[in-house]
This record gives C-alpha cells, structure tokens and sequence, in this order.
C-alpha cells in the first residue's frame, strides 16, 4: 500500500511540475492583439490577418496590419527589453474600425518596454501596460519592402516616409 502511495504521489509532483514554460521569440513571431488600453474588443479577433504585427530582425522593420491598413517602419531593440518602434507608416484604405486602428499604430510607436510570458506578449508605455499579444506563428517575412507588405503604395497613400538614410541601396532605386 506504501508502494502505491508512493508511485501516486510521484506521479502527482512530476504532472506538477511538468515541462519548463518555453517563450516565444520577439522577432520573427507574429504577434495578435488580444488587449489594447486594458480593454480586449471583437475586432482584434474578428480577422486572422488584423492587429497584428511582425518584427523582421533582417531588416530591423516591423510588418503588421490594423483594422484593414498594412503598417510598416524601422524598430530597434534597446538594452533591458526596451523597443522602439519609430515612424509607422501605412497604406490608407478605409474601413470599419478605424479608430482602433488608430490607436493601435500610435500605441506601437509609444510602447518603450516589451515582456514575454510563453507565448503573451505584453508591450508597456512608461511602465503602464499598453497592448497585449498572443504569438500565433512565426510568418514567413517580406521579400522587400513595401511590395511584400501588399501591393505597393502610391506615394500619396502612405501617411510617413522613411528617411532615405534608413532605406538600403536597394530601396532607394
């Protein structure tokens, strides 16, 4: 009887303990919004390929969508999980949502700190939690920018411009 308890007992603390947490890596994952301002919202989960957004270590660009408008720009990884997501830009189609959409981009760019729990990715703004993702899946990445990311934008379509001195001789041509 000892012997039996004893197996059960084992067994109990190996389920507990169970395999280690592995986090999913900040690039190369694609990353959807679950919670924006605290908030979560239908429209984050209505549309696989909507709030969401993908850091390409190759290019140190960001690739992502809003509400129905592709986002892109330049991104750096700062010492003790710090982000800096600098001047989105992003194609301009109308649709529903906008706001969210809005808020989104901006939020991005404000978003100074990022922390990974498995695969939830929190980004924070001075400390305070801003937007909430969960890796769904690393996405195969942008062969140039901004073709991969959709058709190519007409020049008046997109809000920001990225510096040509962040731009590769590629881009530039």
């Amino acid at each position: 009887m000892k012997q039996i308890l004893g197996a059960a007992a084992t067994m109990l603390m190996l389920a507990a303990c169970g395999s280690p947490k592995t986090n999913l890596p900040l690039e190369g994952t694609q990353w959807k919004l679950t919670e924006m301002d605290g908030k979560a919202d239908p429209a984050f989960a209505a549309g696989e390929d909507t709030f969401n957004f993908t850091l390409d270590p190759s290019r140190m660009m960001v690739y992502g969508v809003g509400a129905c408008n592709r986002l892109f720009g330049p991104y750096e990884l700062e010492e003790g999980n710090g982000l800096d997501i600098e001047r989105l830009a992003s194609t301009m189609m109308a649709c529903p949502n906008m706001d969210l959409e809005s808020r989104f981009a901006k939020l991005l760019e404000e978003a100074d700190k990022y922390e990974i729990d498995g695969d939830v990715l929190t980004l924070f703004d001075d400390g305070k939690k801003a937007l909430v993702f969960k890796g769904t899946k690393a996405e195969p990445l942008p062969a140039a920018e901004p073709a991969a990311v959709g058709e190519a934008p007409a020049t008046d379509s997109v809000k920001t411009v990225v510096p040509a001195e962040k731009l590769t001789p590629a881009e530039k041509k």
